[in-house]
């Protein structure tokens, strides 16, 4: 039940629901970049009208499943450069964790970047394309939250944004329509320029000729004080936005899963490149990246290159089909990559074209230190896709006993070398060419789980790799209760998604191999933070840029970092995992999500009919990128809001190998065979 009071002295009217006071409802519009207050509000039940001079609003709220609902509807009767507003004031001030999904979470304190940080102290103001939950902003403390936030524009002169801030020990959301950021703008990565631009906004600008001018808008406010861990808020409002169960599409993707199969089959062997002289075979990186293909002169055998998931997948698909050109592909990057191995246990993983030398990628902008050593997500993400190449080699007539020499020597490397004392459990972030660790912090470390568990699994369990497993999951299981989930990515050092991925992954293993239903808990965090990430709702776009020609449906894409403002493919990977995470918990929400995920991967792949732009020999290609919001990698001249861009290796691996993991093991939920 909710409850309305008028308080014509300060132009507000005070929410209560179940006897808890939410706060007030200030009624503001701004004419010229003057405010204009409530002169009058009159109060019906739930019906509010309020005039303000030259404009009127009119609310109606009303309450779903504890949710509070408020349909405004704005009359303006003067011209001007106009801009609407939500004014809510927090009525708890001691909800002081502030989180915007997928922008800002806790000040963004983790890491390094040009990218928003700081807190309420500040008054950032961020437009609803930036995050997956229109206009929403967060404020928490350990039990209870409080959110508003706004149904999607219908066409981008529309977009709003969410303004939240101090004043006189208050906190307060405003979202503007249409938007309105400050006291910066996030434009790009900051390569090349600082990131941050200056302030940015829209109004509407209207003349007599358009009054009386009416516009109608409606906001979600929600509060609970239930919380077992900040990441369930993420699922909750996510279930809300998208009004209970993730909604079936009104338009659906031309393509079968059958013919993406064989069209991401062509892609990766596109991308194969071959030197014979040098002995050197696999994925490039990437292809056809214009001026950015400077960064691509790299075979990289995980993160951004994935070739030995890619062979793997060649391994797998020869099986099916009895084409030995396929398991002959895979044999030889086998064959090349494991010559990145070292003999004390460490694993370089990428090959420098140019420099015809093994090293570590790091990103565009690594430190120098780390540069020289090896990453820990690159060595587990390699190994494990060793151990199953491995055994997919051996079972069709090829064996390469140097792979089975090289991880036994890694798994030695991470028992030996798991930290002590204060991180204790920790598998580290990045370790020198002779061993010495480098940095010790991040989920990079999990991804040895995964490697350790699918090992025993080969090999029969050991007492050692279970002690070192149950250690790892008491270290990286803080980090999940902690909602400590940053600088998976190696192109970024910030918070991000892929930091659940990989503990989402890790502890649905963990669960499946021992059992102990705390993994599971830790797992249903995870993945419930993931949905902070994950799209709602589809972004409109400027009619006649490449986004709308192509009908982009943001819908179930995700999100990289508070680094990175832009959508991507990698959804995929989580698919699967929720999908186990629904057998386990037999919650159908999970499915539902899992579908979402899976369904927005199957589009803006290149075809005989629409090249996206490429050439023939780009078949199968899907955009690393999609600039959702006015956002780029590198420069934001050379693209920005409604522009999909780069050709990167890691996209068809890992969405093709998603597609064979959840056939393989969910047949009912996803069928398909090889069509070329």
């Amino acid at each position: 039940m909710i409850y309305l009071t008028e308080n014509q002295h300060d132009s507000s009217l005070t929410l209560v629901q179940n006897n808890r006071t939410l706060g007030k409802l200030i009624y503001r519009i701004t004419r010229d970049k003057h405010s204009l207050f409530a002169s009058s509000i009159q109060v019906t039940d739930t019906t509010v009208l309020v005039d303000l001079g030259s404009a009127t609003i009119s609310d109606t709220l009303s309450e779903k499943d504890g949710q509070i609902v408020i349909d405004r509807k704005w009359q303006i009767n003067k011209p001007g450069k106009w801009k609407l507003h939500c004014l809510f004031e927090v009525g708890d001030d001691s909800l002081n964790n502030w989180v915007v999904p997928a922008v800002m979470y806790d000040e963004n304190r983790r890491g390094q970047g040009h990218y928003p940080k700081g807190g309420l102290n500040i008054g950032w103001s961020f437009r609803e394309d930036r995050m997956p939950i229109p206009s929403c902003s967060i404020l928490h403390n350990d039990k209870t939250f409080i959110s508003l936030h706004s149904d999607p524009a219908d066409k981008e002169k529309d977009l709003s944004s969410i303004k939240t801030f101090q004043s006189e020990g208050h906190t307060f959301f405003d979202i503007q329509v249409p938007y309105c950021e400050e006291p910066g703008t996030y434009r790009e990565k900051g390569l090349f320029l600082g990131g941050l631009a200056g302030r940015s906004e829209s109004v509407y600008s209207l003349k007599k000729q358009d009054l009386p001018f009416n516009y109608s808008r409606r906001f979600y406010l929600n509060c609970r004080e239930d919380l077992e861990n900040p990441a369930f808020i993420y699922r909750y409002l996510s279930e809300k936005a998208l009004d209970g169960n993730p909604p079936h599409r009104e338009k659906k993707f031309p393509l079968s899963w059958s013919r993406i199969a064989g069209l991401k089959l062509n892609h990766i062997q596109f991308l194969i490149h071959k030197d014979p002289k040098r002995g050197v075979y696999g994925l490039k990186m990437g292809k056809g990246n214009g001026f950015f293909q400077l960064w691509y002169g790299r075979l990289i055998a995980s993160f951004l290159g994935r070739n030995i998931e890619a062979a793997t997948i060649l391994a797998r698909l020869a099986q099916e089909t009895g084409q030995e050109k396929l398991l002959d592909q895979a044999e030889q990057i086998a064959r090349f990559f494991v010559k990145g191995a070292q003999d004390n246990g460490g694993y370089y993983d990428s090959y420098n074209l140019k420099k015809h030398c093994w090293e570590s990628y790091c990103g565009p902008d690594p430190e120098k230190k780390l540069s020289t050593g090896f990453n820990t997500r690159s060595t587990g993400e390699a190994m494990l896709y060793f151990l199953r190449l491995d055994s997919l080699l051996k079972s069709q007539g090829r064996e390469i006993p140097e792979i089975h020499t090289m991880i036994r020597k890694t798994v030695r490397f991470f028992l030996d070398h798991q930290l002590q004392g204060e991180d204790g459990g920790s598998y580290g972030r990045w370790w020198s060419r002779e061993g010495e660790l480098l940095d010790g912090e991040t989920s990079n470390g999990a991804h040895i789980i995964p490697f350790l568990i699918e090992y025993e699994k080969l090999f029969g369990k050991s007492e050692e790799i279970t002690a070192s497993l149950i250690k790892a999951a008491d270290y990286y299981g803080r980090m999940i209760e902690n909602n400590d989930f940053y600088g998976d990515t190696l192109d970024a050092d910030c918070v991000d998604k892929e930091a659940a991925m990989i503990l989402l992954r890790s502890f649905m293993d963990l669960y499946e191999h021992m059992g102990n239903p705390e993994y599971l808990d830790k797992a249903e965090i995870a993945a419930s933070y993931i949905l902070s990430w994950t799209w709602t709702y589809n972004v409109p776009f400027r009619p006649g840029s490449k986004a709308a020609q192509q009908g982009i449906q943001t819908l179930g894409l995700t999100s990289v970092s508070v680094g990175h403002h832009h959508l991507d493919f990698i959804g995929f990977y989580s698919a699967y995992d929720f999908l186990r995470l629904w057998k386990a918990r037999g919650e159908e929400s999970w499915k539902a999500y899992a579908h979402l995920l899976m369904d927005a991967c199957s589009q803006l792949i290149a075809t005989e009919t629409n090249r996206l732009g490429r050439s023939k020999d780009f078949l199968g290609w899907q955009p690393e990128q999609i600039n959702q919001t006015n956002w780029d990698y590198a420069h934001h001249w050379l693209g920005s809001k409604g522009d999909f861009r780069f050709c990167d290796a890691w996209v068809v691996v890992l969405t093709l190998g998603s597609m064979l993991d959840i056939r393989q093991r969910f047949p009912e939920e996803l069928s398909f065979t090889l069509e070329r």
